[in-house]
């Protein structure tokens, strides 16, 4: 399923967004735009995946986010991902606050 996958460590009971900002080529011919996803199941509180998408156009910076706020500490996994025939994506700058 992912295409990028990363790693966050988290504290409980404290919101924190996650940022990339993604590259979309003007020969992507995706199906599905590229998205971050952070993976529920892995800390209470997240129980279900929070995803985080936008697509204002081709050969385009995009910022991409996704706030959670688990109720217990330690590690959560996010992807980003999306699916094309042609093209390409690239991601740089991935950051957290909170």
């Amino acid at each position: 399923r992912p295409n990028i996958s990363y790693k966050v460590a988290l504290n409980a009971d404290e919101a924190v967004t996650i940022s990339a900002w993604v590259y979309v080529a003007a020969s992507y011919n995706g199906s599905a735009y590229p998205r971050i996803v952070a993976l529920g199941g892995y800390l209470q509180g997240v129980a279900s995946d929070t995803i985080g998408d936008s697509h204002t156009g081709a050969a385009a910076w995009e910022e991409l986010t996704v706030t959670v706020t688990p109720t217990e500490s330690g590690i959560l996994p996010f992807i980003i991902e999306g699916q094309g025939t042609a093209g390409y994506w690239t991601v740089d700058t991935l950051s957290n606050s909170g």
